[in-house]
């Protein structure tokens, strides 16, 4: 009985191995995007893979392309170079023996650009408020002398401006950008810079129309914590702490038909998600809603309180899923 089960696993052994090495089709791997420029060149290699999905030693490749004027390929046994020639849609075939394997390219005579709007405040005035956004509560700070929210040349992390925002006891320092058009699929990047010798809370958020649906916490010792369904920022991330004293990025990730955002946070060269793995809800309140605007703020306190804002950058996520 032994002596049998010993020859059928042997039996079952080998026939697996037998798989993994025969030749059951071809893949086709490239070093670039699978949206190409005019003029632009891709590296392609032809690879041999198993029933198994194990990779296969290929002798030789034949190569060719759907339509020779959108782009043009030179073969070289398992390698080629495509060079894209014209507008439109081609197809790459590699062929060896009764096996071919193709891949699907797209020619463009410019690549889409995925940044939709960039604000790094070295157009405004100084001591101004900024255009284009809604500076809250200005009369209470304009009656005490204070900036609330105005372009400042205290300190950059683009260029020579940012945007200064400045509680008082009475109110905080908050400015909302609306944008031209909802924002279904999108990235936002903001870089922030906290004073490490004073306390104070800031908050960078995404809202619709009637209110916030995500955003990001930043204690005055740097902890963090995103808004949950219910609007709650707690617990704090334990693992991580912002720097303060330095421009950190904030960047926001968002889906509008899956309801959810990511947040990252990137200093030194460290990229940390404070959100979990695979993004957080919407907040319940207003999930319905649509993103149309981001608002900076620092919380009042019993004295005023600064934080700089610069740099701010929306893309589009489809486009870039593209250009990847």
């Amino acid at each position: 009985m032994r002596r049998n089960l010993a020859i059928a696993l042997l039996l079952v052994i080998a026939a697996l191995l037998a798989g993994c090495g025969e030749l059951d089709s071809i893949k086709i791997t490239h070093d670039a995007r699978s949206m190409l420029e005019l003029g632009e060149t891709v590296n392609l290699q032809a690879k041999g893979v198993s029933s198994m999905g194990f990779g296969v030693k290929l002798e030789d490749a034949e190569w060719s392309v759907s339509d020779e004027k959108v782009a043009a390929i030179v073969g070289n046994g398992t390698e080629a170079v495509l060079t894209a020639l014209l507008p439109g849609e081609v197809v790459v075939t590699a062929t060896s023996g009764d096996l071919s394997g193709t891949l699907a390219f797209t020619v463009v005579g410019e690549l889409p650009n995925p940044l939709m709007f960039a604000e790094s405040f070295e157009d405004g005035e100084v001591g101004a408020y900024p255009e284009g956004w809604i500076v809250l509560d200005q009369e209470t700070h304009d009656g005490k002398g204070h900036s609330g929210a105005r372009v400042s040349a205290d300190r950059a992390s683009d260029g020579s401006q940012s945007l200064k925002l400045t509680s008082v006891p009475d109110a905080d320092g908050s400015a909302e950008l609306v944008f031209e058009q909802p924002l279904l699929y999108n990235r936002l990047t903001v870089d922030i810079w906290k004073d490490p010798n004073v306390t104070e809370n800031a908050n960078l958020e995404l809202h619709t129309e009637e209110g916030r649906v995500g955003g990001l916490f930043i204690t005055g010792s740097g902890q963090l914590g995103y808004r949950r369904p219910n609007g709650d920022n707690k617990p704090y991330l334990e693992t991580y702490r912002m720097p303060n004293g330095q421009w950190v990025t904030v960047e926001f990730q968002w889906n509008d038909s899956t309801k959810l955002y990511k947040v990252y946070v990137i200093a030194d060269g460290t990229r940390v998600e404070v959100t979990p793995s695979g993004g957080t809800p919407f907040e319940e309140a207003y999930q319905d809603g649509q993103v149309v605007k981001f608002k900076a703020s620092v919380t009042k306190r019993d004295a005023d309180k600064v934080i700089y804002i610069d740099n701010l950058k929306v893309y589009d996520m489809a486009i870039e899923d593209l250009l990847k």
